[in-house]
């Protein structure tokens, strides 16, 4: 039992790598307490408390699930829903074509004292360095880099790479 309790937090923190492993812990705590107070109490009343902690699971189970944030699908992961060209904004699909057509498939984002700019092959796709503006495309390549489309390539994030799926959205986008 001592070293159970000595590896308890590692048991705890693996457990809260997952919702799964946390509905585990929670399973084998909850069994451990109702064994404790209920080892001597009538077949009713323990019949009653296994159902109450059963629902109680079962509940925790389908809220945990249902606020967890939720993949893509395969679908949506390859641009053909959710990511598809359709659901990207104007300035995110310029970005994307325009850094599918460069022949190395680079989008960079660089910030100096005078400003920003974001290139896609030698195209500077900021027409001006108002921070509306800045705002608008930066957060243009944020929805490309959400959507899989693009990839960083740098350490900090300067350049970036169009994807397999992002090719796809793209030649999808062209053939418009």
């Amino acid at each position: 039992m001592d070293s159970l309790a000595q590896q308890l937090p590692q048991i705890i923190a693996a457990a809260a790598q997952s919702e799964l492993g946390i509905l585990a812990l929670l399973v084998v705590a909850l069994a451990a307490l109702a064994y404790v107070f209920f080892a001597r109490a009538s077949e009713r009343a323990r019949l009653g408390v296994f159902v109450l902690l059963f629902a109680g699971v079962v509940g925790f189970a389908a809220a945990m699930f249902q606020a967890a944030p939720r993949e893509p699908t395969d679908a949506e992961a390859d641009g053909t829903s959710a990511f598809g060209p359709e659901a990207l904004s104007a300035e995110a699909q310029v970005v994307l074509r325009e850094a599918a057509a460069d022949p190395g498939g680079v989008v960079t984002l660089v910030h100096y004292g005078g400003g920003s700019e974001l290139t896609a092959g030698d195209r500077n796709l900021l027409p001006d360095q108002s921070p509306r503006t800045r705002a608008v495309w930066e957060g243009a390549l944020r929805e490309l880099l959400a959507a899989g489309l693009l990839s960083a390539n740098s350490a900090d994030a300067e350049i970036f790479r169009v994807t397999r799926e992002g090719y796809e959205v793209a030649g999808r986008l062209r053939g418009r």
